[in-house]
């Protein structure tokens, strides 16, 4: 299973690579953006788990060309004082059809700090531009998180007094994916506000409130899962 899992991930990122070459090769040529992205959270939270003694600092940048994106992101625990987690993540985004927006990617995970050292992920998801705007995400680690993880969600995009508010809701499910059993996780609600300060600078606060659907469901420090808030801000700058 595992095998296949990292064949069929391959040879997804090699068709979204040799598809946008050729896609360049037809058309004029692409350009690249850069951004980077700051984040003040109470928390970090992945998956409804807690990976966080504190409130977390979150500095990430991403560069872009066309359809392909590389992102470096990190995470300071200012409960620990350290760092304790760099990704490095390639995804490949694609418009299939008329509202319809594929991804794949791929991501390796360091853990400073820490007794874990590495671990990898292949990740791939789907999402219709309509009502809800539903979203359908699936990531399996074949490394020290050893598991799956799907994930549907919902938004919906309104506006309170001109500024722009997306709720969203989503449910997990999770197949020992950094957790010992499996089985539905959690519920997420929240709530963002992008906020665009200009063409090059927005600041997105943000608030979410996490459901247990499982009492079996430990956060990554130990204690049981309740049902928790946290909330934060994101910086984000372009170039």
């Amino acid at each position: 299973m595992l095998k296949t899992l990292k064949t069929i991930g391959t040879i997804i990122l090699m068709y979204a690579v040799g598809n946008n070459l050729f896609a360049q090769e037809k058309n004029e040529q692409p350009s690249v953006n850069i951004s980077s992205d700051i984040g003040i959270h109470s928390q970090f939270n992945v998956h409804g788990m807690r990976f966080s003694e504190g409130m977390v600092v979150q500095p990430s940048t991403n560069v872009s060309l066309e359809s392909i994106s590389g992102t470096i992101w990190g995470n300071y625990d200012n409960g620990t004082r350290v760092i304790n987690e760099i990704d490095l993540i390639i995804d490949y985004t694609k418009e299939a059809a008329k509202g319809v927006t594929l991804n794949a990617g791929i991501g390796y995970y360091i853990y400073p700090n820490t007794e874990t050292k590495t671990s990898k992920e292949i990740f791939g998801g789907v999402s219709i531009e309509t009502l809800l705007n539903p979203k359908l995400k699936l990531s399996h680690d074949f490394g020290a998180g050893a598991g799956t993880y799907a994930e549907l969600a919902i938004s919906k995009n309104f506006k309170i007094v001109g500024i722009p508010i997306t709720a969203e809701g989503s449910i997990g499910y999770n197949d020992h994916k950094w957790r010992s059993n499996s089985g539905l996780s959690h519920l997420k609600f929240g709530l963002v506000m992008p906020i665009e300060i200009s063409d090059k600078v927005i600041i997105t606060p943000t608030i979410n409130q996490i459901i247990s659907l499982d009492k079996n469901y430990d956060e990554i420090l130990g204690s049981p899962l309740k049902n928790q808030t946290y909330g934060g801000a994101n910086i984000t700058f372009g170039f």
